[in-house]
């Protein structure tokens, strides 16, 4: 796993220590790289003259 991937995965690690059940993301280019990381895309949309691409992960434990 390289250090990108580390990053995000601490990241989603540390939010998962929150009440937040999900996380969003957008990116304009690398949506494929966060699917591979268990992103999934919400929808694609023109941002500030951008297409960017809104991802989500689930991260609360289901109970």
């Amino acid at each position: 796993m390289g250090i990108g991937a580390n990053l995000v995965r601490r990241v989603v690690d540390a939010a998962r220590a929150t009440e937040f059940a999900t996380l969003h993301l957008y990116t304009t280019d690398r949506s494929s790289y966060y699917y591979q990381l268990g992103w999934a895309v919400v929808e694609r949309l023109l941002y500030r003259g951008h297409l960017v691409t809104v991802m989500s992960i689930h991260i609360a434990d289901d109970v």
